[in-house]
């Protein structure tokens, strides 16, 4: 429960940074090619070349879309495993609330309260509730959390691919940059 409730919360502040990070997508992107892309780099043995294949399996380690997506996933297969144990499974609710309480005197309109003989106020609540037969009402939450897995399975995917194109078209577009500067270069030699 305690899980599940801190992946809601870390879903809720993803909502909310994915706004930012949509802004910032292009600009990583092109940090992520410009890292991959001068097509050599220098590693530990000597100079290293990245392919389209390098840079996309680069920029899918470290694209926040992709985490913010897993998250999402993550978040569903939380929500299947509450929805199959809320079938079986009682809910247990504690709740101990301690706590200073002055004496007061008089009534709700005139009163007099006495701060200096503190008492301690204490109160505690259980319950514990029992699912009972809902006429598929617990079947049908299973199967809706079920559906959420695979919606966000496929927003996972859609995710990945969608950073797939967009590495592919920048990379691509380096190339397509080198050539043509390439091309511009031989041009003003030959001018």
């Amino acid at each position: 429960m305690l899980e599940i409730d801190a992946l809601q919360n870390y879903y809720t502040c993803s909502k909310i940074s994915r706004m930012f990070w949509h802004g910032l997508r292009w600009g990583l992107l092109a940090l992520c090619v410009n890292f991959c892309l001068p097509l050599t780099a220098y590693g530990a043995g000597g100079p290293v070349r990245y392919d389209l294949a390098g840079c996309v399996a680069r920029a899918l380690e470290v694209s926040p879309a992709v985490r913010v997506a897993e998250t999402e996933l993550r978040i569903a297969e939380a929500q299947v495993a509450r929805a199959r144990a809320a079938r079986l499974l009682p809910k247990f609710d504690f709740t101990w609330i301690v706590g200073p309480s002055p004496e007061a005197r008089g009534d709700a309109l005139v009163g007099d309260t006495d701060l200096s003989s503190l008492s301690l106020f204490i109160r505690t609540e259980a319950s514990l509730i029992q699912p009972l037969y809902t006429f598929g009402k617990l079947k049908a939450a299973q199967d809706a959390a079920v559906g959420g897995v695979s919606a966000r399975d496929a927003g996972l995917i859609r995710s990945r691919k969608d950073l797939e194109l967009q590495v592919a078209e920048a990379y691509y577009l380096r190339l397509l940059t080198e050539e043509l500067w390439g091309l511009a270069e031989e041009a003003r030699e030959e001018i």
